[in-house]
């Protein structure tokens, strides 16, 4: 392109050593003391001149209902994703989010994939679960999907959304989940090098007070069946956004309308290019 070609040597080389402008967070893992090695580095680094920036904080949509964007597509398969926010991110909710996640999709004995693939047979793939904020301030989003044969789209997304709301409990599957949770903080320790990145990770959510394992681990050992419910009654009326992406010929589209209020939306508006 005439653009690339314009592009010269030295404005590259200038782009790249710009970014030294913004303050940085910097992860040092070794031998020398935290003096010894900050002025190290700023002696080779120079001092930034511009002012954090921090991106714009991730918000979920938040229909007033639930509605159905549905995509036309000429495919044999229909795609169906559900949504829903859930506020914004918590740290003291952590386990409540570990342990949701894990009884509706986190393995093949979790509720999505056994209760559509398994025990109905309605979808070649399912799953889902809980999608938590990255910053501080930013929403968590309730998530589920699945693939199925076209002719199974409406029994397969009302299933789907009717699991999202209320989730059939069942001790084997709270135990299996609840041991998931538990066997994570035994076996996935902090290592040397991981550490400066998992210090700058809890930062990230707000965390300022030291590490919060040991009270997470303590509530995950003592999390009940009952605790789940409540967490996951939160969903019963939520309004969600379903999203289905299927050939119109094949799906029988004004059957959507049951699942909310219906929006057709051009494959085009999707991918402009």
């Amino acid at each position: 392109a005439p653009e690339t070609r314009a592009l010269e040597q030295e404005r590259l080389l200038a782009v790249a050593r710009s970014v030294w402008a913004w303050p940085a967070d910097v992860r040092y893992c070794g031998t020398r003391s935290p003096d010894e090695f900050a002025a190290v580095w700023s002696a080779v680094v120079p001092a930034p001149t511009k002012a954090r920036v921090r991106g714009p904080r991730i918000v979920v949509a938040k229909p007033a209902a639930s509605r159905v964007l549905f995509t036309n597509r000429d495919m044999v398969q229909s795609q169906v994703r559900v949504y829903t926010a859930d506020g914004i991110l918590d740290p003291a909710a952590q386990v409540d989010y570990d342990e949701y996640d894990a009884y509706m999709g986190g393995s093949m004995s979790a509720v999505y994939f056994q209760e559509i693939r398994e025990a109905r047979a309605l979808a070649y793939a399912a799953g889902g679960g809980y999608s938590q904020g990255h910053w501080a301030g930013d929403d968590n989003t309730v998530t589920a999907g699945l693939g199925c044969q076209a002719d199974k789209t409406i029994e397969a997304a009302t299933l789907l959304e009717s699991l999202l709301r209320k989730p059939p409990m069942s001790e084997k599957r709270f135990a299996a989940a609840r041991q998931t949770v538990i066997e994570s903080y035994r076996t996935n320790p902090i290592h040397f090098r991981d550490i400066p990145d998992t210090v700058l990770r809890w930062e990230e959510q707000g965390i300022m007070t030291g590490d919060p394992r040991p009270a997470r681990f303590a509530r995950a050992q003592a999390y009940t069946q009952q605790d789940l419910e409540r967490f996951a009654n939160r969903f019963q009326a939520a309004p969600l956004t379903l999203t289905i992406l299927g050939n119109r010929d094949r799906v029988p589209v004004e059957q959507l309308k049951a699942l909310g209020a219906l929006e057709t939306v051009p494959l085009d508006a999707l991918f402009p290019y």
